[in-house]
């Protein structure tokens, strides 16, 4: 047996303590969680399921000749070869342009959607937030909303890029920044 001020009794006791308390803790805390899954399932329940996204994109193979003529001109053609929404991203546009020697689609820009260009052949520069570099076959430019961008064909030849440009479904449109 164990004195009243034994200190393996004293030990044994504030053991015994401990566990017990942890155990009522443990059953707190799980009982507050299954009361959280249970507000929050409630309220998923609740919710207004999000309807089917408008105007999704099928998947599909589109070929330049197929793309509809979205501009001509002596800069050259600019096919539009997808446009629309996908699962992920609204006002898509995908296309292909032609550039004639010397010229370019449209001055450097801003706009609000992300954007790809793609040289797929030929040579020309591009404007980047006002400052040129040379453009050549295989080089990529990705521009964020509202920087300034634009290709010219400085070759002698036919320039031909491809052009990507988004917004995302789940974010909203950038608001277009102060003048700096």
């Amino acid at each position: 047996m164990f004195h009243a001020r034994s200190p393996a009794l004293v030990v044994m006791i504030s053991a015994a303590a401990l566990a017990l308390f942890g155990v009522v803790a443990l059953r707190q805390r799980a009982a507050a969680m299954a009361a959280e899954e249970a507000a929050l399932a409630a309220a998923l329940r609740a919710a207004p399921a999000a309807p089917p996204a408008a105007g999704d994109v099928d998947s599909c193979i589109q070929s330049f000749a197929q793309g509809e003529v979205a501009e001509k001109g002596a800069f050259g053609e600019f096919r539009k070869l997808l446009g629309g929404e996908t699962r992920s991203l609204k006002d898509l546009l995908a296309g292909a342009c032609v550039l004639e020697p010397g010229k370019q689609i449209h001055p450097a820009h801003v706009h609000a959607e992300e954007e790809f260009l793609y040289v797929a052949k030929g040579e020309g520069t591009w404007n980047l937030n006002g400052k040129e570099s040379a453009a050549h076959e295989g080089d990529l430019l990705y521009v964020k909303p509202w920087d300034l961008h634009g290709l010219t064909n400085t070759g002698k030849e036919k320039l031909t890029f491809l052009v990507f440009k988004w917004n995302g479904r789940q974010l909203p449109v950038p608001e277009k920044p102060a003048a700096k």
